[in-house]
C-alpha cells in the first residue's frame, strides 16, 4: 500500500539547508519552502506550536491558499507563527511575504515580522522587527525584513507577530540567501553536508518505518488494557484518559465507527483551536505491569482518517519516564512514527489501516505513556490497540563460567 507519510517540521527546520542548491553569487538562495501553502506538505510553515494557526482557502494573493494566523488578545505582542533555520555567518538574510488584513482586535492592530540571529546558546546577534502600520482590513500589504549575519551566529528565525491581535493571511512568502562568491561558496559546502545528512536521515527514518510496519506483537503480550475501546461511558473509554482530562469535546467513545467490537475513539477536532496542539488520547502503564526492561516491543492501532487539514494526519508517540509521573526532567527518550493519511488509496476515509512504532524499554523505565493523536483539524478514528513483544526482537542474557 502507497502510504502518504509527511515528516515532523522539526526535521524539516534542523534540516532546512538540504533541498537548497547555490547556483550563482547573489543570485539568492531560497530558504522558505511552500512560501504560497499550495502543497500539501507544510513545509517551513508550522502549526504545531501556537493555536490560531493552519493552511486557509478563505483568501489568496496567488493561487489558492494562504497561512492564516490569529491571536485574540488587544494587548500586547502574540508570537503566533515561528520558523527555524540553521544559520551561516557572513551572508545576508532577507524575507518578504505578503498579509492580508482580515479582522482586527482594535483600530490600532497590526500584523508584523521578526528576524532574529542567533548563536548557538540562544544568544540573541541580530534583530529586526517590521510592522505593517495603518494597514486596513481587507488589504494585501508587503512586508520585508533583512539582515547580515555576524561572527557566531547558528540559527535565523522567522516570527511572525500580531500586534494588538486580530486575523491575517501570510502568503508568497520568502526568505532568501545572498553574499559574495567566496562566503557563498563556503555556504555551498554546509549545503553539500545538509543534504547527506538528510538523506541519511531519510534512509533510516524509511528503513525504521518498513521495520514498525512488518513487525508483529507476540501473542499475549499485550500490555493495553481496553484496547478495543468495548468498556467504558456513553463518551469516555475506560483505563484511558481524553485530550485535556475530559471526554465528549475533543476525544469520544462512540459506536459511529469499530474495527472489531462495537466501538472505536474518536478525535475531532474541526474548528477547535486546540488542533494545534495534536490533541490525543493517554494510557500510562507501569513496569509492575510486566514490562520487561531490554526487551523490543512494538505499539499498534489501527485508524481510519475522515477528515484532516494540510498536512495533517494521524501518528503515535510513546514517552517512557524513570519516574512514577509526568515531569520533564525523567522522561527519558521518545519513540514517535510520522504523520499518516491515506489520501491516494482512501480519499473517503473507508478503510482502517495499521499504524506502529517500535521501542526498546531502557533499564530504567518506571512508566510509559501511551498517546492516540491527530495533526491539525479533522477527525478520525482509532481502534484494536497493543503494546506487547515484538515478534523478532526478544533479548536474552546469557552467562558462562568458562572462557572462549
Amino acid at each position: 500500500m502507497k502510504i502518504k507519510k509527511l515528516l515532523c517540521l522539526l526535521l524539516a527546520f534542523i534540516l532546512a539547508f538540504a533541498t537548497l542548491g547555490v547556483s550563482a553569487a547573489n543570485e539568492g538562495v531560497e530558504l522558505f519552502t511552500n512560501g504560497g501553502c499550495e502543497s500539501v506538505d507544510l513545509g517551513t510553515w508550522d502549526t504545531g506550536g501556537n493555536a490560531g494557526c493552519g493552511v486557509s482557502d478563505e483568501f489568496a494573493r496567488s493561487g489558492k491558499y494562504s497561512y492564516k494566523v490569529t491571536y485574540d488578545s488587544s494587548e500586547g505582542t502574540g508570537i503566533v507563527g515561528v520558523a527555524n533555520f540553521d544559520g551561516f555567518e557572513g551572508v545576508t538574510y532577507t524575507f518578504t511575504g505578503w498579509v492580508y488584513v482580515g479582522k482586527k482586535v482594535t483600530v490600532e492592530s497590526t500584523p508584523g515580522i521578526c528576524m532574529l540571529i542567533n548563536d548557538g546558546a540562544g544568544n540573541q546577534l541580530y534583530r529586526q522587527d517590521m510592522r505593517a502600520d495603518g494597514a486596513q482590513e481587507g488589504k494585501w500589504y508587503q512586508v520585508t525584513v533583512s539582515g547580515t549575519a555576524p561572527a557566531g551566529t547558528e540559527k535565523v528565525a522567522i516570527h511572525t507577530r500580531m500586534y494588538g491581535g486580530g486575523t491575517y493571511y501570510w502568503d508568497d512568502c520568502s526568505l532568501t540567501v545572498t553574499g559574495d562568491k567566496k562566503t557563498m561558496q563556503a555556504y555551498q559546502e554546509k549545503v553539500d553536508l545538509e543534504q547527506r545528512l538528510l538523506d541519511e536521515a531519510n534512509a533510516s527514518l524509511d528503513a525504521q518505518t518498513a521495520k514498525a510496519m512488518n513487525t508483529e506483537m507476540i501473542e499475549g503480550t499485550n500490555c493495553i488494557t481496553n484496547g478495543s475501546f468495548e468498556e467504558g461511558t456513553e463518551i469516555g473509554a475506560s483505563h484511558w484518559t481524553g485530550y485535556q482530562s475530559k471526554w465528549g469535546e475533543v476525544t469520544t467513545r462512540t459506536n459511529e465507527e469499530a474495527r472489531t467490537g462495537e466501538y472505536s475513539m474518536k478525535i475531532d477536532t474541526r474548528g477547535n483551536a486546540n488542533a494545534a496542539y495534536g490533541p490525543f488520547i493517554n494510557q500510562q502503564i507501569f513496569i509492575e505491569d510486566g514490562l520487561i526492561p531490554g526487551q523490543q516491543y512494538v505499539f499498534t492501532a489501527w485508524v481510519k482518517v475522515k477528515e484532516y487539514s494540510r498536512g495533517g494526519g494521524a501518528f503515535l508517540k510513546i514517552e517512557p519516564y524513570s519516574a512514577r509521573y509526568n515531569a520533564l526532567n525523567t522522561m527519558l527518550a521518545t519513540a514517535t512514527t510520522v504523520t499518516y493519511n491515506w489520501e491516494d488509496e482512501d480519499p473517503n476515509g473507508n478503510e482502517w489501516n495499521p499504524i506502529k512504532v517500535l521501542l526498546e524499554v531502557e533499564e530504567e523505565t518506571k512508566m510509559l505513556t501511551f498517546l492516540l493523536r491527530l495533526k491539525g483539524e479533522g477527525i478520525i478514528y482509532y481502534d484494536d490497540v497493543s503494546f506487547g513483544l515484538a515478534d523478532g526482537g526478544t533479548r536474552f542474557d546469557m552467562y558462562t563460567t568458562r572462557v572462549f
